[in-house]
């Protein structure tokens, strides 16, 4: 799945991807309430796991990755509105 840079990153706090990877777990589904500090999913990269928090409270609007998928730098996860 891409990125998707549709007028939907404008309507909340995107969590972007810190280090090319592969998505190992995601512990949201859209919908679901998070607190600032939330794991959002769990990825693996240089053989380490890395958990990826939500920046902002709110609630999940988008998800743009499923678990197994590899994922680039910069790439965005997740949109968490408010």
């Amino acid at each position: 799945m891409e990125k998707d840079s549709s007028d939907s990153e404008n309507e909340g706090t995107p969590i972007t991807i810190p280090m090319p990877g592969l998505i190992v777990d995601l512990l949201v589904k859209v919908g679901d309430k998070v607190k600032t500090g939330d794991n959002i999913a769990v990825m693996e990269a240089m053989k380490m796991e890395i958990d990826l928090p939500s920046p902002v409270a709110g609630v999940v609007k988008t998800l743009h990755f499923s678990k197994g998928d590899n994922v680039a730098r910069g790439d965005v996860l997740a949109i968490i509105s408010k």
